[in-house]
């Protein structure tokens, strides 16, 4: 990996060069030295900045009441079910009709996940923060 590589192998860049991940970002101390090193890590990952545009090739995620399957207001604090669907979610489970029924019903994949929406419109899981790179990502909410 670059940011690794002995600095007696490092050469200037001729101009800046930007970066793209996929997935889980990257550690933080990877992300800080690339940018020392001169890379454009400035929309990387969560991060370093949140993507301002809705998930390209998911049609719906909404968080809704599982009781009348309205869609929340998105108080950053009304904790509900996470709801999908799309060309992309799945149609059901391989031989498991009866886990099918229960995961997709009224025309949305029921995820079992509870989260908020926040006025900015994006969405927090409520099942406590995420620990990657011994950082936690995200905020507990409490079911009230």
């Amino acid at each position: 990996m670059i940011v690794n590589s002995p600095v007696s192998d490092w050469r200037p860049l001729p101009r800046k060069v930007e970066i793209m991940t996929g997935g889980s970002p990257p550690p933080p101390q990877i992300l800080f030295k690339m940018e020392e090193l001169g890379f454009g890590v400035n929309h990387l990952s969560k991060l370093k900045a949140r993507q301002g545009v809705q998930h390209l090739g998911l049609e719906e995620v909404d968080i809704k009441d599982p009781v009348t399957t309205e869609s929340v207001t998105p108080d950053g604090s009304t904790v509900d079910e996470i709801m999908l669907r799309g060309n992309t979610v799945m149609s059901g489970y391989l031989k498991a009709l009866k886990a099918t029924k229960e995961a997709l019903r009224g025309g949305w994949l029921w995820s079992g996940d509870l989260a908020v929406k926040h006025p900015e419109n994006y969405i927090d899981r409520s099942e406590g923060p995420v620990e990657r790179y011994n950082h936690l990502w995200g905020r507990e909410h409490k079911d009230s």
